[in-house]
């Protein structure tokens, strides 16, 4: 019962939360921060969000605070300190709670800065892979399904996002990628109109694996010319569901006079 009380009191906190950030943008509002008084309403609105993102979030809120911060409208540096209160919330959602998060945080973050998340999203799922152990529980990877359906869904809606991940995935040394990351780029590869950029960006990291790494010279060889083919070669229509029906033929009947 305390739990549902400090979480219910919480929460009427966080909804009020952007009218206070927008009372504190107001011209008229001017408070003493750090001894001066009056304080400009930038000054004002970064000691609010440093707070902020200071404070220890219940884990059950994690969904709504990263909604909350969504909405707050911030500019210059308050864009990637906002993104990063977001990042270090994730380490402590709960798992059942990660795909919506996850959306939310994609959905939040402008497009520089798409990567500082992407990468951020990626380090964590690896992190729980790491603890989880070989093999990977099958409740994980439905987890991480789940994730990367919701990562589409951020990128449909700001693709945007979608050309700041193939930008910034080009830069990304193949030693630093991690499985997530492999997913994340194929999940980007699934909008036609960054197919051939997604998997040409794969391609390229294959081959530079294979360059660098001996002993799996041809394990990478194999697996860079099948993403080869798929970036040159267009895939085959799919099969009809429902295949027409064969006619029957009609025997014709032999009349004897």
């Amino acid at each position: 019962r305390y739990q549902r009380r400090v979480h219910g009191g919480v929460a009427v906190l966080l909804d009020m939360l952007p009218k206070l950030w927008a009372t504190a943008g107001a011209s008229a509002v001017t408070v003493p921060v750090a001894g001066r008084m009056p304080a400009s309403q930038r000054e004002l609105r970064d000691l609010v969000l440093h707070r902020m993102c200071a404070l220890r979030w219940p884990e059950s809120v994690a969904v709504k605070l990263v909604s909350v911060l969504r909405e707050l409208e911030v500019s210059g540096d308050q864009v990637q300190l906002k993104c990063q209160c977001a990042l270090e919330m994730l380490k402590r959602t709960k798992l059942q709670e990660l795909p919506p998060f996850v959306h939310q945080l994609v959905s939040m973050a402008p497009a520089p800065l798409s990567m500082l998340v992407v990468r951020g999203l990626a380090g964590h799922f690896a992190g729980l892979e790491g603890d989880a152990g070989q093999p990977l529980p099958a409740s994980l990877c439905q987890l991480e399904g789940t994730a990367l359906l919701h990562f589409g869904f951020a990128l449909k809606h700001n693709q945007d996002i979608a050309r700041e991940c193939v930008k910034g995935y080009r830069r990304v040394r193949w030693s630093e990628l991690v499985a997530f990351d492999v997913a994340l780029l194929l999940a980007v590869a699934r909008l036609p109109a960054f197919q051939d950029h997604a998997l040409e960006a794969l391609r390229t990291h294959v081959l530079q694996c294979a360059r660098e790494t001996p002993g799996i010279t041809v394990l990478c060889g194999a697996t860079a010319s099948a993403l080869g083919r798929l970036v040159r070669e267009p895939s085959p229509p799919p099969p009809p569901l429902f295949p027409p029906k064969k006619k029957k033929k009609k025997k014709k009947k032999l009349c004897v006079d």
